[in-house]
């Protein structure tokens, strides 16, 4: 499940749920549940940085999945 909106246009919002289809160092090749995306989608890292004080700074690159073995009611109502 994305954890973050990458294209609202297209579908690739919060929420989104795939399947995972490949993984290499930079990229996630995902095939999406909807019905705005119609072939496979590549999610690259994200970076974001984190101020841990004045002048010190984190930054923590990483994919915006989650693993998602089930979902709410809610969820699964528009499905």
């Amino acid at each position: 499940m994305l954890r973050r909106n990458i294209d609202v246009t297209i579908g690739l919002v919060n929420g989104a749920i795939g399947t995972v289809m490949g993984i290499n160092a930079s990229h996630v090749y995902l095939c999406y549940t909807n019905d705005h995306i119609d072939a496979p989608c590549d999610i690259e890292r994200v970076t974001s940085r984190f101020m841990l004080s004045k002048n010190l700074y984190i930054h923590r690159k990483q994919f915006c999945l989650i693993i998602s073995y089930a979902i709410a009611i809610h969820k699964c109502q528009g499905l």
